[in-house]
């Protein structure tokens, strides 16, 4: 994909973002893989993929709203919301991927659903 480091390998990307979403950057932080997609009013979108080994999830238990949905029938994510803002995150093979954005739920499954294995 346009934009992403030549160095990147094994990472996943979304081939759904909403509209008006576009590439802005990619950064890797001692494996953790992140990239942002911004639009014209400057709403983000943040994807992050980290190994899942030594790692835990922790969501925030006082959540204004949160709940689990399905992700490709495959994999089960945990999201919750926070004054406006969502953070989807589920375990995917090895990795834990995580999604925040200012979007309802049904839109962040869609980027989610769509994410492509590039090697």
């Amino acid at each position: 994909p346009a934009g992403i480091p030549a160095d990147w390998h094994g990472f996943w990307y979304p081939e759904y973002l909403p509209e008006g979403f576009s590439f802005d950057q990619a950064l890797d932080m001692m494996g953790f893989k992140t990239i942002l997609f911004v639009n014209d009013r400057g709403d983000i979108i943040k994807f992050t993929q980290s190994p899942a080994e030594g790692s835990q999830i922790y969501l925030d238990n006082e959540a204004e709203q949160k709940g689990e949905t399905e992700i490709n029938g495959q994999y089960t994510g945990h999201w919750i919301m926070n004054n406006g803002e969502l953070l989807l995150i589920w375990l995917q093979q090895d990795q834990i991927m995580e999604i925040i954005a200012e979007f309802e739920i049904n839109e962040i499954e869609k980027v989610a659903e769509s994410l492509k294995y590039f090697k």
